[in-house]
């Protein structure tokens, strides 16, 4: 029997140093990563500013182009009494991949830009925009977030990379299909 504890205890003691060896590993490439807290994906859509303005400008029309739909087809929303322009809002509720929330106009330059904020599940209010640059072959559009990091300075010097490492990653793919929509309706 006690050379089985000894046993049990070697094998702790090196599952312990592994997992510090892993938590130091993980620490310390945190703080090589990038640590922003804005992230962009500009595409340029086949269409005029007044076209491209007006279908995001109205919440309504984003059931035709937003990334998140083909997620949760069953998606419920609920909007504002006014579903485009300052203060116009919606909510939803769905499955787990596209959570619950609510996202608000908050200001606009009509056929420039719009300013949203984003309150998703529990976490921070996120502020976001959408800038509208007529260019030669129609408009470039640019979708922003941007996300509050963690508020303790030490946490901070790590956790930040991996949120915008993560971030960057996963709405990356979505901001870029919910343009390539964008474009498609607009056309």
């Amino acid at each position: 029997m006690p050379k089985l504890l000894l046993q049990m205890g070697s094998v702790f003691k090196s599952f312990v140093s592994l997992l510090g060896i892993f938590l130091l590993g993980m620490i310390t490439v945190g703080f090589f990563l990038p640590r922003e807290s804005e992230f962009s994906v500009t595409k340029t859509i086949s269409a005029n500013p007044e076209k491209v303005f007006s279908m995001v400008i109205d919440l309504k029309n984003w059931e035709q182009w937003s990334p998140w739909r083909a997620y949760d087809p069953n998606i419920k929303m609920i909007y504002s009494e006014n579903t485009q322009g300052k203060n116009a809002w919606y909510s939803w509720e769905g499955n787990k991949r596209v959570g619950y929330g609510k996202l608000t106009i908050t200001d606009y330059e009509a056929n420039s830009e719009i300013e949203t904020l984003l309150n998703y599940e529990n976490q921070l209010p996120a502020k976001g925009s959408f800038r509208f640059i007529p260019v030669e072959n129609g408009t470039a559009v640019t979708w922003t977030i941007e996300v509050t990091g963690v508020n303790n300075p030490i946490a901070a010097k790590f956790l930040d990379g991996y949120r915008y490492t993560m971030m960057k990653f996963f709405l990356g793919k979505d901001f870029g299909k919910g343009l390539e929509n964008l474009n498609q309706v607009c056309q």
